[in-house]
């Protein structure tokens, strides 16, 4: 599952796999725009129900803080609709 945010100057991404072992592994990614800067951190989550909470979460503050649903790839029927 990929899922993109845009605001006028920042981006933020957030990519859900599962890794060789079977865990779900939360990658974040954000930074500017007209920048190199950024970061990049990895979660593992111990279910795809708790990536989907997580999800939303993410979703809702990223609408907060005035980010906009740019992209998002590969999420279950039942999460593009909470979309």
């Amino acid at each position: 599952m990929y899922i993109r945010w845009q605001s006028p100057t920042r981006y933020y991404v957030a990519v859900f796999q599962q890794d060789l072992l079977g865990d779900w592994v939360l990658t974040k990614a954000h930074g500017g725009l007209q920048n190199r800067l950024g970061t990049l951190k990895n979660f593992a989550l111990p279910s795809i129900e708790a990536a989907k909470q997580e999800l939303l979460r993410l979703h809702k503050l990223r609408l907060k803080r005035g980010y906009r649903l740019v992209v998002s790839t590969g999420l279950p029927t039942e999460m593009s609709i909470m979309l």
